[in-house]
């Protein structure tokens, strides 16, 4: 007779097991990445940006952060959380002003700089945790991903809009219309990953249309009024999260928002002359550059996998493969093709991946549990025990 708790009991410790294993790995290869990384394009300007607001919170002077025109393609947060972790270090000299076709500053300050990595490390260990509560095997596929170890080990804007577009989507599922604090804090968290940087709003959008898809089912309710009051929230906060348009609201975010456009039309991006399907190339190989701060390179297979998983993903969360789809034909069709933007799409790939690894070993699952079931030790036809 099987004990069922104690099968309850056994998968219970086998998942705590795997979330502290997916959080161990992360933070290893993330850590060594900080420390082996050199310094990579707009590195300087975030922390450039960063000392502004340390300066700000060490003398209570906001004017000269929030007035500033350096940094209005990307909101506020990103730069304002890197300021936070800096704050308390002695000020240093103030970087110069290179403009963003310049190559690397590799003269950045210490420890300023090194705190930073440290802290969007930290960041990308905590989308790792976060992910491994839901699936502690995408968890383990995320925290080996190459691209976003690297990304999420420089002082850069996607370990925090990864995490925040994260806990949108994970509070969302946990609502699922029902739990009026969930939807609340999935509209936080919306909020927040706008005010660190747009694309990862996309999780929004992603959202929204399931939201749409699930009310419009026979058996669905069709009041749309919580989706319309989740995404006022989502604004409100994403208004209150960037202080940089207080002053100026309108204007302010048109011009953000103007910038990329002009941006993508310039000649960084005519001259780089990357294919439209520049991301998939991205997506189909481990980081090209940096030898040897990669321990494991399994990007391409965990690739491969999503699209193996992709079909069930859709039948049990559709939300995941619905943000993957829409982030990656955002990502084919915006002429800004740079490596970083597919950290967009890290954690509904690595989720679709988990899927296809799973659908790929139930048929050996299945054959096992038949053996089981027959008291069979030996993987024979006909076996006896």
């Amino acid at each position: 007779m099987i004990d069922r708790r104690g099968v309850r009991l056994n998968r219970r410790v086998v998942q705590i097991v795997l979330i502290c294993g997916a959080v161990a790995l992360a933070t290893a290869l993330r850590l060594r990445a900080v420390d082996l990384l050199p310094a990579d394009f707009d590195e300087d300007n975030y922390l450039r940006a960063a000392q502004g607001y340390a300066a700000a919170i060490r003398t209570g002077d906001w004017a000269p952060p929030l007035t500033t025109d350096e940094l209005i393609e990307h909101p506020a947060l990103g730069t304002l959380v890197f300021g936070a972790v800096i704050a308390p270090l002695p000020p240093a000299p103030e970087i110069p002003f290179r403009r963003l076709s310049s190559p690397p500053d590799d003269t950045l300050p210490e420890p300023h700089w090194t705190v930073a990595r440290l802290a969007a490390g930290a960041l990308g260990v905590a989308t790792v945790g976060a992910l491994a509560l839901l699936d502690p095997l995408a968890a383990i596929l995320l925290a080996t991903s190459s691209w976003h170890i690297k990304y999420t080990s420089q002082v850069m804007l996607e370990a925090l809009g990864a995490l925040a577009s994260l806990a949108t989507v994970l509070l969302y599922l946990r609502s699922r219309g029902r739990s009026n604090r969930a939807l609340a804090g999935s509209a936080v968290a919306l909020g927040l990953t706008a005010a660190t940087k747009y694309v990862y709003a996309l999780v929004g959008l992603a959202i929204a249309v399931d939201w749409i898809i699930r009310r419009l089912t026979p058996n669905g309710q069709r009041s749309l009024r919580p989706l319309l009051a989740w995404g006022a929230l989502a604004v409100a906060v994403f208004f209150a999260a960037n202080p940089e348009l207080w002053a100026d609201p309108a204007g302010r975010l048109a011009a953000s928002l103007s910038f990329h456009s002009g941006y993508a039309a310039g000649p960084s991006v005519r001259n780089a002359a990357l294919p439209a399907w520049q991301p998939l190339v991205w997506l189909s190989q481990p980081v090209p550059w940096h030898p040897g701060v990669f321990l494991l390179t399994m990007d391409a297979l965990v690739s491969l996998a999503a699209l193996i998983g992709l079909p069930g993903t859709w039948k049990r969360r559709p939300v995941i493969a619905i943000w993957l789809l829409l982030a990656l034909t955002f990502l084919l069709a915006w002429p800004t093709k740079w490596p970083q933007y597919t950290i967009v799409l890290s954690v509904p790939l690595s989720l679709c991946a988990a899927e296809g690894l799973r659908s790929l070993v139930a048929p050996i699952r299945g054959l096992y549990a038949e053996a089981t079931a027959r008291g069979c030790t030996r993987w024979l036809p006909g076996c006896r025990s």
